[in-house]
């Protein structure tokens, strides 16, 4: 199912190209997995600048954050752990090696010179092995072509923000490239809840830059250099909750992916080859001193590193038929430090020189059995060199019922995860951890009418998860202890009224269990619903895009008391305005207003959200 995303209506074009559900290019129709596209044009329209704030509104996804920006982020798709959420640039695999459980933090990522979401819903460890288990999210860095075009946003608005945004980017047959910058500055508001007493506020700021160059030697050969450089600073509260305010203590992130590959077409289309090396290193460090509010001090670093080497080969049998096998080879590696002192005295630890390698080989076959039946199978091989190896499979048909505007899809595969080097190597690790494993299906139907100016698509899914790995209280290390079973559905309808009016709806509902308690897994809510309309005037110079999202209630835990008790956090409705005038081809003036109903909410307990806010902007294009 691709449903629509919640700024322009891209995704109602039939013919549109999906990339990562079948890691080839594959007309829309043809592709069984739910997911949802963002284009460039998508990304504008947003007015958003940070990603999590892009996938607030896709269906089947929650997104959660501690407090202001550049306060922990993390997504679960259709309800899996955030782990289970795999995030990929341009190739390169982003989740962090030395995180706890290898989850890719979202706070820092902005959208500066991103040309294309793609958002896989359901288990995709056959074409991207671990970590893969509730979906892919792939990102894809703008890559220039025609004359040089300079590009450049200047953004400001509530809690003392200024974003400035500029990208130059061009290209011919021989050369393209695409160079862009973003500074991103904001004083925020309190991390800890101010409805709490908590008044200091803790800012954020982030400097981002990016790079793709494409050479073309001759024209059956194309050699990408990837890059992208991530700096962020961010105020943090000592806690959540009453007495949280910690005038001090912040944390600093630097992030560098790189990718560079050459692409080969020597038989003019019916086989591509693809060979390519992605680096992905990120630093964080965690710096607190003595304040009148706390005796606490800390000095935490942290450090993960993954190299891998990849070669991908497509061979087209037909026009609708093809093959794709690869082979993967990837090496991760991860240290820490943690000093800390205070009212209990100090406390060090130390984590470091592990790493682990994984092989990897995955074929995958796309069919057309009958007309109008479209077919993917597939499965892979990893091997880990801890825990030893996984085979992971996929079915997915889609079929297209004759001329009509009828159709059904399905899925039904393995997934699995591998133990991080941090469950497997510190303190609280052990080497007998086994792999978390999921057994997934879903099936959904998609109806086109009112001569396709209308789409409405259904999907339900259940999926089942084994070998969780948390930390035993008994015990105190990880280990496999959990069990979860998560179902729901998903739908979307999308209706064209006139060409200057439409109308989105996008609905879900999760009942995500922990099979071991009978309870809901923590952070996740049950039920999402955004409606979004789109309104033009004035020749579509004018833009007017309101918007209403109703997230429901979750569960969280409860801290401050021993042992810690489950709570509820409330549902909200979050009311945003969008609009844009065109005054000419090459000058915008855009604004938003969000919250306007001044919703005083949590995502994580005892953690603050912004109220009602309004920013504006100017977009010029030379």
């Amino acid at each position: 199912m691709i449903s629509f995303c919640p700024v322009i209506a891209s995704g109602d074009d039939p013919q549109q190209i999906v990339v990562s559900a079948n890691r080839r290019d594959t007309p829309r129709q043809a592709v069984a997995s739910s997911n949802t596209i963002f284009t460039e044009a998508d990304i504008r329209n947003s007015q958003r600048t940070n990603l999590a704030d892009l996938l607030r509104t896709v269906p089947g996804l929650n997104v959660v954050r501690s407090g202001n920006l550049g306060g922990n982020t993390t997504v679960f798709i259709r309800g899996a752990n955030s782990e289970h959420t795999l995030v990929l640039l341009d190739g390169v695999r982003l989740n962090n090696p030395s995180s706890t459980a290898r989850a890719f933090n979202f706070a820092n990522f902005s959208l500066e010179n991103i040309e294309r979401i793609e958002i896989i819903r359901g288990p995709q460890s056959t074409l991207y092995g671990s970590d893969a288990i509730g979906g892919v999210i792939s990102i894809i860095t703008k890559k220039g072509s025609g004359k040089p075009t300079v590009q450049t946003n200047l953004e400001g608005g509530s809690f003392g923000t200024f974003v400035g945004q500029s990208s130059i980017s061009g290209g011919d047959e021989r050369l393209s490239y695409s160079l862009g910058v973003e500074r991103f500055l904001t004083d925020g508001i309190s991390a800890a809840e101010k409805r709490d007493g908590n008044t200091e506020k803790d800012g954020y700021e982030n400097s981002t830059y990016s790079v793709r160059l494409g050479i073309s030697p001759f024209e059956e050969a194309t050699w990408d250099i990837i890059y992208r450089h991530i700096d962020s600073r961010s105020d943090i509260d000592q806690s959540a909750g009453a007495g949280g305010d910690d005038p001090n203590r912040e944390l600093k992130n630097r992030d560098d992916y790189f990718r560079t590959q050459i692409e080969l077409d020597p038989f003019d289309s019916l086989i591509l080859s693809r060979v390519g090396v992605s680096l992905n290193q990120q630093k964080f460090r965690d710096d607190n001193d003595p304040d009148p509010n706390s005796n606490d001090f800390q000095r935490s670093r942290f450090m993960g590193r993954s190299v891998q080497w990849d070669w991908q080969n497509t061979i087209y049998l037909a026009e609708s038929s093809s093959i794709v096998f690869g082979l993967e080879t990837a090496r991760e590696e991860a240290s820490s430090s943690s000093l800390t002192d205070g009212d209990f005295g100090p406390f060090e630890s130390e984590f470091g020189g592990v790493s682990a390698r994984t092989q990897s080989a995955y074929l995958e076959s796309l069919i057309e059995p009958a007309q109008g039946l479209t077919t993917s199978l597939g499965v892979r091989l990893d091997d880990h060199s801890e825990f030893g190896s996984e085979v992971t499979f996929r079915v997915a048909p889609s079929y297209q019922f004759g001329e009509s505007n009828f159709r059904i899809f399905s899925t039904a595969g393995t997934g699995f995860k591998a133990p991080s080097l941090f469950q497997l190597y510190s303190d609280f690790g052990s080497l007998d951890l086994k792999a978390e494993k999921s057994f997934a299906v879903d099936l959904g139907l998609e109806y086109r009418f009112f001569q396709d100016r209308a789409v409405w698509t259904l999907t339900y899914f259940h999926n089942t998860i084994r070998n969780l790995i948390d930390f035993d209280n008994q015990t105190f290390a990880f280990s496999n202890v959990n069990r979860a079973r998560i179902q729901g559905v998903e739908s979307s309808l999308g209706f064209e009224f006139t060409r200057e009016l439409s109308l989105f709806l996008d609905a879900s509902y999760i009942r995500p269990k922990d099979r071991e308690t009978g309870l809901d897994l923590l952070r996740r809510t049950r039920t999402n619903a955004t409606l979004r309309a789109v309104w033009k005037a004035l020749d579509s110079r004018l833009t007017l895009q309101p918007r209403v999202n109703f997230v429901g209630s979750r569960n969280d835990n409860d801290f401050s008391q021993f042992p810690a008790q489950r709570v509820s956090l409330s549902n909200h409705l979050i009311v945003d305005l969008l609009g844009s005038y065109e005054l000419t081809k090459n000058l915008e003036l855009y604004g938003r207003g969000d919250n306007h109903l001044d919703e005083q909410y949590q995502e994580v307990l005892g953690f603050g959200t912004p109220g009602i806010a309004g920013y504006g902007g100017v977009r010029v294009k030379l």
